[in-house]
């Protein structure tokens, strides 16, 4: 009787790829044959991006402080939001956005950073609280 044996993954086959014998091939963190990403050529150059884009060192000088940065973009953002909910409905009483967008998924408060730091939008300090309500 013939009883054949189940091959365990490792020593299945490698599809032409070198594999190391011995105490190499078991060792646990052995090099692998996949190329990793310093291996693969993209062929451009790679330029840093922070996390914000425009970067945030330029947008503050657009405002006095980064929390009056943070409501002057939130409320253009908000703005922006609007505008785009109301373009099926044929209102349009918000003003879209004044910058090219790159891709249709690009978020208001993206659109609305770059606005602030190409120096399209106007902002004023209310200096007199509102009257009291009597």
């Amino acid at each position: 009787m013939y009883v054949r044996h189940r091959v365990h993954a490792r020593h299945r086959c490698t599809h032409g790829i070198a594999v190391p014998k011995g105490p190499a091939r078991a060792r646990r963190g052995a090099a692998s044959h996949r190329p990793t990403r310093k291996d693969t050529v993209s062929g451009t150059v790679a330029q840093p991006e922070g996390i914000t884009n425009p970067p945030i060192d330029e947008l503050l000088e657009a405002t006095d402080s980064k929390y009056s940065l943070v409501i002057y973009a939130a409320k253009r953002a908000r703005q922006i939001n609007a505008y785009y909910s109301q373009l099926g409905e044929g209102l349009l009483e918000y003003v879209g956005p004044l910058v090219e967008t790159t891709s249709a998924q690009e978020k208001p408060l993206s659109i609305a950073l770059r606005e602030i730091n190409s120096g399209l939008l106007t902002h004023e300090t209310i200096t007199d609280p509102l009257p009291p309500v009597s």
